[in-house]
């Protein structure tokens, strides 16, 4: 009988198993370095679109504070009209005028940030991907300051209040009323004169002295407005040129 002799495999040396260890280790590790790099990749792009729409954004509220801006000056101009004709001795022969500066400074120019970047980066966890700790701090302060017009809205809010209060006394609604037919919305500021020159309800120098008052506040909470959209849209241009120059854009 034929005895078959099987060929004995010399066993694998440790070196061996040290090397398949290596290389096993290596190609983890190269794929926990690329998927690393990876999500720096895509963090770096999520910033960076972050910065390009916040400077949209910055952008946005710079042109609505020189509008607002523009408005609250021409605001100023017909309140200091109203007070002069109610300070002359026959109010009633400007009463064409008197009515409507009255009535077409009762707006109320609140300022609404377009926020929608700011808000994305503080609700989601995202202000983590600002690397730039310059660029961050100045995100969080312009955000800062924006949120103080919440108070100021509510005073301006309560000046105008007192005000129209006033005026239900003083003036004609029925003369409102003429006013606003056929008028065209929205416009900025405008009503339409009446024809000739409706009277006051009252004309008593108490009454009319109560009305100059409450104009006063109000023209003077437009006056602080106006100073503080000049000092963002400052703010806001230099956060803009930040923000270019940081990631150059």
């Amino acid at each position: 009988m034929e005895v078959h002799h099987h060929a004995h495999t010399p066993g694998k040396k440790w070196t061996h198993y040290l090397w398949e260890f290596i290389m096993l280790f290596f190609a983890v590790f190269c794929g926990f370095l690329a998927e690393n790099q990876r999500e720096h990749v895509v963090e770096h792009q999520r910033e960076r679109q972050f910065i390009v729409s916040m400077r949209e954004d910055l952008k946005s509220d710079t042109l609505l504070l020189n509008q607002q801006t523009r408005l609250r000056q021409q605001t100023i101009k017909r309140i200091d009209s109203l007070i002069y004709f109610l300070k002359q001795p026959n109010p009633d022969e400007f009463g064409k005028s008197i009515y409507y500066y009255a009535r077409s400074i009762t707006r109320h120019y609140a300022f609404l940030s377009n926020d929608r970047t700011i808000q994305q980066l503080k609700n989601a966890g995202n202000l983590r991907l600002i690397r730039n700790q310059q660029v961050s701090d100045s995100l969080m302060r312009y955000d800062y300051q924006m949120r103080r017009t919440e108070l100021t809205a509510v005073r301006e809010e309560n000046f105008l209040s007192a005000y129209m209060e006033t005026v239900k006394q003083i003036f004609d609604g029925s003369e409102f009323d003429k006013m606003t037919k056929d008028a065209v919305y929205p416009s900025e500021i405008d009503w339409n004169r009446p024809e000739d020159n409706p009277p006051l309800l009252r004309k008593d120098k108490e009454s009319i002295q109560k009305l100059i008052n409450d104009l006063h506040f109000v023209r003077s909470i437009n006056i602080y407005n106006i100073n503080w959209n000049i000092d963002m849209i400052i703010i806001a241009t230099r956060l803009s040129e930040l923000l270019k120059k940081e990631y150059n854009l």
